[in-house]
């Protein structure tokens, strides 16, 4: 009778007893695998939105050290070319110049080229700054990295006539530009930093993953 007791003692645990341990262990396993995943995702995110908040902070601080005019000379592929000192040190290898940055319409629908861009070049007058009259102008800025992911900008200005003024008396962009050099401007700027992507459309289609405002004083004319 003892020896029977001690073999039931010994005996384990049952195929089913397997079983039904291994579901229960399963069911608590999966919320606990899916939060991993979910804190991941979380952590990834907040990754990518603090590396864009940096770039869109350190960019504006670019647009308010130098001129619309430098910023625009930076991105319109001019020859001799201008080197893009406004994300310095942080753009893809090999695209230093060129194809790195480009002006673009207000509304992000195309790339500007030949003379409608912001900045020219000639040998007599060297870089030469052309005002729109309506005094909105935008840049894209390609292939910025930062925490090993690749990002692009847009930068958009926006003259403010209700602050500029200038000797002529004007408040459009051409008018204040025609004043001289007595013209003191200001911008709304506006920057969005997204995912890198191959064009504008594809680029706009989504929310940008950080976006700041600012205020810049300029006199280029």
């Amino acid at each position: 009778m003892r020896e029977d007791r001690k073999k039931n003692r010994n005996s384990g645990f049952t195929l089913v007893e397997v079983m039904i341990a291994v579901a229960i262990l399963a069911i608590i396993s999966i919320p606990v695998l899916q939060s991993f995943v979910s804190v991941a995702q979380v952590n990834s995110k907040s990754r990518r939105r603090l590396s864009a908040t940096t770039i869109a902070e350190n960019l504006m601080e670019s647009c308010k050290g130098i001129s619309l005019k430098e910023v625009a000379a930076q991105c319109d592929n001019l020859s001799p070319a201008v080197p893009i000192t406004i994300v310095a040190g942080n753009l893809e290898a090999g695209t230093a110049f060129a194809g790195s940055a480009q002006e673009v319409n207000f509304g992000l629908t195309n790339t500007i080229s030949g003379s409608n861009k912001t900045v020219s070049y000639d040998s007599t007058n060297g870089y030469v700054f052309h005002a729109k009259s309506d005094g909105k102008y935008a840049f894209w800025v390609r292939k910025i990295q930062s925490g090993g992911a690749s990002y692009d900008a847009i930068i958009k200005y926006e003259l403010d006539s209700t602050r500029s003024r200038g000797a002529a008396g004007g408040t459009t962009e051409t008018t204040l530009n025609a004043a001289g050099v007595n013209v003191m401007k200001f911008y709304k700027v506006t920057i969005m930093v997204y995912r890198s992507a191959s064009d504008l459309t594809s680029l706009t289609t989504v929310d940008p993953i950080a976006s700041i405002e600012g205020s810049v004083t300029d006199y280029s004319k």
